[in-house]
């Protein structure tokens, strides 16, 4: 879409060249305009940092609101093999512009959301309400820290 979107600014900032100096302004900002709008929409939902709670799993993003994955949603938490989301399908999302988000489709997970912040170190929440995968600073460190909230949390989180 991000693509699309730079041709067809190309395209009319080729058309502004050619138009009187007065109405190149307006132009220009007819052009240049849902490109930074879809620019800044990217970034504002792009995940920007993962953290642990007494409530649950939360998504940080650099403008949009937090995404919370509830601790009693969560089943079990597990780092993914390497290459384990290869040959997944973009079903409504972001794929490299600020990260990789959104809803996603593969063969052994099914539909699941995706919020990733780099390539590498993903890790499975398995929920009641579908798999949520994740990228943390640090994965290891990350599911124990799950598993260690739904131990404190007690039998309604587990």
């Amino acid at each position: 879409m991000l693509a699309a979107l730079a041709g067809a600014a190309a395209f009319l900032l080729d058309a502004a060249a050619r138009l009187p100096p007065e109405a190149r302004p307006v132009a220009l900002a007819a052009s240049l305009g849902p490109l930074a709008l879809t620019a800044l929409g990217c970034f504002g939902f792009a995940p920007r940092a993962f953290g642990v709670g007494r409530e649950g799993v939360r998504v940080r993003r650099w403008i949009a609101g937090p995404v919370l994955v509830p601790l009693a949603e969560i089943r079990e938490a597990r780092r993914l093999e390497p290459g384990a989301l290869r040959r997944s399908i973009r079903l409504f999302g972001v794929g490299g512009l600020f990260g990789c988000y959104g809803r996603f489709r593969h063969r052994s997970l099914g539909t699941y959301r995706l919020y990733a912040s780099r390539m590498d170190g993903h890790v499975l929440l398995s929920t009641t309400r579908g798999p949520v995968v994740l990228t943390p600073a640090r994965p290891e460190a990350f599911v124990q820290a799950v598993a260690d909230a739904r131990a404190a949390a007690g039998p309604s989180a587990t």
